[in-house]
C-alpha cells in the first residue's frame, strides 16, 4: 500500500498534465512570427544556402518579417510572397513598370499580373519551405494578464464626424504589452479573439472558458473603458478546425446560446444604472458586447453545412435583437477566400459555401428594395456587416475587394451588399506613409472600414500618422467627414464625456429645482411673496443652474449633442417661457394696484 498511493498520486499528476495540454492545444489561440535562426534551416542545405545569402531577395523578404506578429500562418505567408515580389523586382508593388536584371520589364504591374507572379512562385520557389521553417508559433498568454487601455488617456469618439462606421481591431497578444487605444479615431473596437471548441463553447485567447473568466469585474472592466469613451464594443469569434465535430447543429445551438450569454449581461455600474433610469439620457452602453463578429475558416463547403449555417445566422440574430434592437451580428472572412476567382484566372464554378457574396447577402437584413443609403443611415439601420480582410499590400487590397465584388453581384444586390461590406486592413506598422494616399479612395468607395491592429504604443507621438505614431490620428486626420474638424478633444469635453452620466444627474436635478421652485410660487403665498420681493433669486434658481447644464450636456455629452440646437434646447425655452410669463403678471398686478394721489 505504500508504494501503490504514490504510484497513483504520480499518474493522476500525469493525466492532469496531459489533459491541461490537450485543452490547451485545443482551446487557445496563437500568434506567429519569424525567427531568423540559421538553426532552424540547417537540415536542407537548399535552404540553408538561400537563409546565408544576405544579399538575396529570399532573406531581404525574411527580414522585412521580422517583428511582425501574424494572427496566422496563411497571413504570414501570403505576406511573405508580397515582399519578396517587390524586392525581387519582378513586379513592383507601386503599380508602375518595375525592372528586372538591369532592363525595362514589358509587364505592368496590374493586380491580375501581381496575383499570377504570386501563385507561380508558390509552385516553383523554395521561398514557402524557408518561411515555414522559419516560422514560430506562440501563445505566451496567461489568466492573470487583464486587458487594459490605461497606458494613456484621450478623448471620447468623434463618432458622429467619421465618415461611417470605422472599426478597430485589437489582436489579444497585444494584452502582454503595456499598450492603449485611442478611442478618438474609432466608433467601434473589436477584441479579437475568443476561440469556439468542438462543442461550441467560448474560450480565452489562453485557454480558459469564457463566460466563467469574463463574469469577474476586473476581466471585462476594459468593455466599460471602451463605453466610457462612447465606443462600442463587439468580440470577434474564431474557428479554423471543423474536422472532429460530432454534430453541427448541436454545435451551433451551443454557440448561440455562449454568444447570447456574452452580450446581453449588463455590466455597467450601479449609479450609471440609477441614472439611466432616472434620467431622459439613457443610452446603450449597458451590456458586456454589443456585436459579434463570427470568423470562420476552413468551414465545409457542402450544401448541408451551408444550409446549417444559414439556421445558426438567422436564429442568432432574432435572439441577440429581442434583447438588443441595435446588436450587430457580422461575418469576418478572409479576402482570397471570397475572391478565389482571382487564383483560378476565371470565376469559380465549384461550390464555395458561405465564402461567397451571393450566400451573404441572402443572410443579412440589407436596406429595403435596394435604395441609396448615407453613411449615417447604414451606421444607424444595418444590424450586419462583412469585415473582409486585407493584408498588406493594402493599396492593392482596396481593389482586389471591388473586383471581387463586382464579378459575383450587380445591379440592386451589388448596392445593397456594399453597404454591408467594411474592408478590414490589417497593417503590419511598417507603411503607415502608403495609409494617407490611400484613405481617399476607401473614404469615397465604402460606407465603413476597419483597422488592424488598432493599438499604440504608450511613447508614440499622439497627433503622428506614422510608423511611430498613432493608428487614431490617421483615422482624425484622414476619414472624418466635412463635419470634422480634425482636432483632438479638449480637456473640458474629454471629462465631461467620460463623467457624462453625473453632468447628466446634475442636469435633471437643475430642472427638478427649478420645477420646484416655479411650483412653489404659483402655490405658496409665502414663497409669492418673497420672490416678488426678490425677483432675482427666482430667476437665478430657475434659469441660471438648469441653462448652465444644459449648455455642457448639449455640447459636450455625444448621446445628446446628436439631438442639440431648437430641440436640445427646448426645456430652457420653456423655463424662459414660464419666466417671462411671471414677469408679465407681476407687470399685470402693480397696475392694478390703485394708486393715492396727493391733494
Amino acid at each position: 500500500m505504500k508504494i501503490k498511493l504514490p504510484l497513483i498520486g504520480i499518474i493522476a499528476c500525469l493525466l492532469a498534465v496531459f489533459s491541461f495540454a490537450e485543452k490547451d492545444a485545443n482551446t487557445s489561440m496563437s500568434y506567429y512570427q519569424i525567427v531568423l535562426d540559421s538553426n532552424r534551416v540547417l537540415a536542407d542545405s537548399t535552404l540553408r544556402s538561400l537563409f546565408s545569402d544576405t544579399s538575396s531577395s529570399e532573406y531581404k523578404a525574411l527580414k522585412s518579417l521580422e517583428g511582425i506578429v501574424f494572427r496566422d500562418s496563411e497571413s504570414l505567408l501570403n505576406y511573405g510572397f508580397n515582399s519578396y515580389v517587390s524586392l525581387s523586382n519582378i513586379c513592383a508593388d507601386t503599380g508602375s513598370v518595375s525592372k528586372k536584371k538591369g532592363k525595362r520589364s514589358s509587364h505592368r504591374c496590374t493586380d491580375r499580373y501581381w496575383q499570377n507572379t504570386q501563385d507561380s512562385l508558390r509552385d516553383t520557389s523554395k521561398f514557402p519551405k524557408l518561411v515555414d521553417a522559419l516560422m514560430v508559433r506562440k501563445n505566451d498568454l496567461d489568466t492573470s494578464v487583464a486587458v487594459k487601455w490605461s497606458g494613456k488617456d484621450c478623448g471620447c469618439s468623434h463618432k458622429d464626424e467619421l465618415d461611417g462606421d470605422v472599426f478597430g481591431i485589437y489582436p489579444f497578444w497585444y494584452a502582454k504589452d503595456l499598450k492603449w487605444v485611442d478611442f478618438e479615431g474609432i466608433t467601434r473596437l473589436a477584441y479579437y479573439g475568443l476561440k469556439i471548441d468542438d462543442k461550441g463553447k467560448l474560450f480565452m485567447p489562453f485557454g480558459n472558458l469564457a463566460l466563467p473568466y469574463l463574469d469577474k469585474n476586473k476581466n471585462y472592466e476594459f468593455v466599460n473603458n471602451a463605453h466610457r469613451h462612447f465606443v462600442k464594443l463587439d468580440w470577434i469569434v474564431y474557428k479554423d478546425d471543423w474536422n472532429d465535430l460530432d454534430s453541427l447543429n448541436s454545435f451551433f445551438a451551443s454557440l448561440t446560446e455562449e454568444i447570447n450569454q456574452l452580450l446581453n449581461k449588463k455590466i455597467n455600474s450601479l449609479w450609471q444604472r440609477v441614472v439611466n433610469a432616472f434620467t431622459f439620457y439613457a443610452d446603450e452602453y449597458e451590456n458586456r458586447g454589443d456585436g459579434v463578429i463570427i470568423y470562420f475558416k476552413n468551414y465545409p463547403k457542402t450544401d448541408m453545412a451551408t444550409d446549417v449555417f444559414k439556421s445558426f445566422f438567422s436564429q442568432l440574430q432574432e435572439k441577440l435583437i429581442r434583447k438588443n434592437k441595435n446588436v450587430l451580428v457580422n461575418i469576418m472572412m478572409d479576402r482570397a477566400d471570397l475572391a478565389d476567382e482571382m487564383k483560378r484566372h476565371k470565376k469559380s464554378q465549384e461550390n464555395r459555401g458561405i465564402y461567397s457574396y451571393e450566400n451573404i447577402a441572402e443572410l443579412f437584413a440589407l436596406s429595403e428594395n435596394g435604395k441609396r443609403m448615407s453613411k449615417r443611415q447604414v451606421k444607424n439601420e444595418l444590424n450586419n456587416r462583412l469585415f473582409v480582410v486585407v493584408d498588406e499590400p493594402v493599396s492593392r487590397g482596396k481593389r482586389f475587394i471591388m473586383d471581387g465584388l463586382n464579378q459575383h453581384l450587380d445591379g440592386v444586390d451589388r448596392r445593397k451588399l456594399l453597404q454591408a461590406i467594411v474592408p478590414v486592413l490589417w497593417l503590419d506598422r511598417m507603411q503607415w506613409n502608403q495609409l494617407p494616399k490611400d484613405a481617399m479612395y476607401y473614404v469615397d468607395s465604402y460606407y465603413g472600414m476597419g483597422i488592424a491592429p488598432y493599438v499604440t504604443d504608450v511613447n508614440a507621438a499622439d497627433t503622428t500618422c506614422d510608423i511611430d505614431g498613432n493608428p487614431g490620428a490617421c483615422m482624425i486626420q484622414h476619414f472624418e467627414n466635412d463635419e470634422g474638424k480634425n482636432e483632438r478633444q479638449g480637456s473640458i469635453a474629454m471629462f465631461v464625456c467620460k463623467h457624462r452620466w453625473l453632468f447628466r444627474f446634475m442636469n435633471v436635478i437643475a430642472f427638478f429645482v427649478a420645477v420646484a421652485a416655479l411650483v412653489g410660487y404659483f402655490v405658496s403665498y409665502r414663497l409669492e411673496d418673497y420672490f416678488n420681493n426678490h425677483l432675482l433669486y427666482l430667476l437665478g434658481i430657475v434659469v441660471v443652474p438648469s441653462t448652465i447644464m444644459m449648455i455642457i450636456i448639449s455640447n459636450f455629452d455625444p448621446a445628446v449633442s446628436a439631438i442639440s440646437g431648437i430641440f436640445g434646447m427646448l426645456p430652457i425655452f420653456i423655463l424662459l417661457l414660464v419666466i417671462v410669463a411671471i414677469l408679465l403678471l407681476q407687470v399685470e398686478r402693480k397696475t392694478d394696484v390703485p394708486k393715492r394721489f396727493k391733494k
